[in-house]
């Protein structure tokens, strides 16, 4: 079933698997498989098309696992919990599962991010808010009028989610799914590691995050076609890292008028 929500504008269009459930298992001294059992008929990973198989590749389906995941073809009473959005004597959540376009499986949660309009009063956000039935979690402080809220148990957080984009008092209200992430890109130059302002792991007296987190925008871009313009006191242009990247330049001087 195709459901459709917004992410920074642009409409993304997901297929829900409505016959299948993720759940977070407790960790408790019962094994997984007879916890999984009493909840349904367990999913293993498979290009096939039987009917035990989920169409997911073996290294996200582990990486969901390790994570205390499962996926499953729910009982009558498992289903009847998801849908009041309750955890069971098994689970402590019970998400939707949704495939992107892109192939990888989602978990549906009951959380969106949330930007309301900058010029409203904190009174006018906290009405917006109450409005759509948002209860708030947490303020997210980089920005104004940012927040992480949860849907209220009757309400579909896709719907919702959809509903106030179509709100202009909200900026945008994003769904929050749970994704596995695959191995990030990292250079191939072989001083990489010395170059703490990419990846600071604290070594060599360091802060570990301490820096400009390019690892996570280089899975998205590299910047190929972008052109940047340095203005700085001066740099070397001769030098191996930037020479063949150079394709311009020039310099201020000054004379007489400052």
């Amino acid at each position: 079933m195709n459901r459709e929500y917004f992410i920074r504008g642009r409409k993304v269009t997901v297929d829900q698997m409505t016959d299948v459930l993720a759940v977070k298992l407790k960790t408790t001294e019962v094994p997984r498989e007879e916890m999984v059992q009493r909840l349904g008929e367990t999913l293993t990973p498979s290009r096939s098309e039987d009917e035990t198989s989920l169409n997911i590749s073996d290294q996200e389906y582990q990486a969901f696992s390790q994570a205390g995941w499962a996926f499953i073809r729910p009982s009558a009473q498992l289903a009847q919990a998801e849908q009041m959005q309750a955890a069971t004597e098994e689970t402590t959540y019970i998400g939707r599962v949704f495939r992107h376009p892109n192939g990888h499986i989602m978990i549906g949660t009951n959380r969106l991010t949330v930007k309301l309009q900058p010029e409203m009063s904190d009174m006018e956000v906290q009405s917006a808010l109450a409005s759509a039935d948002l209860e708030v979690m947490h303020e997210l402080k980089f920005a104004p009028h940012l927040y992480q809220v949860k849907v209220v148990a009757d309400k579909d957080p896709l719907d919702v989610s959809f509903e106030l984009h179509q709100n202009s008092r909200f900026v945008y209200a994003e769904p929050e799914m749970i994704r596995h992430l695959p191995q990030r890109f990292v250079p191939t130059d072989p001083d990489y590691n010395q170059q703490w302002q990419w990846h600071n792991d604290g070594s060599n007296g360091g802060t570990v995050g301490a820096d400009i987190h390019a690892e996570n925008a280089w899975n998205f871009t590299r910047g190929a076609g972008v052109r940047v313009a340095v203005i700085d006191n001066g740099m070397d242009v001769t030098h191996q890292d930037l020479a063949p990247a150079i394709v311009g330049g020039g310099y201020f001087q000054e004379d007489g008028m400052g």
